[in-house]
């Protein structure tokens, strides 16, 4: 899975960087102004940070779904979320229905109480995911977290996932642990069900 989201995250900035595009320049989209916007890859650029769909977006390149719903930008001031604050400059990914889906912190942010890494290479770095709900999905923890009594391991190489009404799913053990009354070494990783139990399979 850890590869897999690399991946998507390595996918994202090369469809930000390049592309056959034809490029507009100096055009209104949408109502929106921009110095230059290609309808074939639906990607423009703002020359100044501009309030799009309800979401303030920083200056630079901002990318839509094919209907004109906003997909990805980078907020340019600090945005209330859930029950947190999503730091200016972070990079988003809205989901085909505008919830936020996928964020990359442009620095380490604590969500529900859980210390997120953040990414320092905007697109191509870590992210985290959430619930249409708004809550925590998956994250990679800048430290060392206990979650529901289990310790997981906080790395950029080890992925700690929830459920989402905040139950832990799944995670990397940070030192040996009894879980369910047997025994796991540090290392070992765990997938629970949404009741707390181990899934052998």
């Amino acid at each position: 899975m850890r590869k897999r989201i690399l991946m998507t995250g390595l996918i994202l900035a090369v469809t930000f960087i390049s592309g056959c595009d034809n490029w507009e320049e100096n055009v209104v989209v949408n109502g929106i102004k921009f110095a230059k916007f290609s309808h074939s890859s639906m990607k423009g650029y703002l020359a100044e940070d501009t309030l799009i769909q309800g979401y303030p977006c920083k200056e630079g390149f901002v990318f839509f779904y094919e209907d004109s719903r906003l997909k990805i930008f980078r907020f340019s001031k600090d945005f209330e979320f859930s029950d947190f604050v999503i730091p200016a400059k972070s990079w988003v990914k809205l989901d085909k229905d505008g919830h936020i889906h996928i964020i990359y912190f442009s620095e380490d942010t604590k969500v529900q109480g859980y210390p997120c890494r953040g990414s320092i290479m905007g697109l191509e770095g870590i992210q985290t995911s959430f619930y249409k709900n708004g809550k925590l999905n998956y994250f990679f923890p800048d430290e060392d977290v206990e979650i529901d009594g289990i310790p997981c391991k906080g790395s950029v190489f080890h992925l700690t996932q929830l459920y989402d009404n905040g139950k832990l799913r799944r995670c990397t053990l940070a030192k040996t642990t009894t879980i369910n009354g047997e025994m796991y070494q540090k290392g070992t990783k765990i997938k629970l069900d949404k009741e707390g139990f181990l899934n052998k399979k």
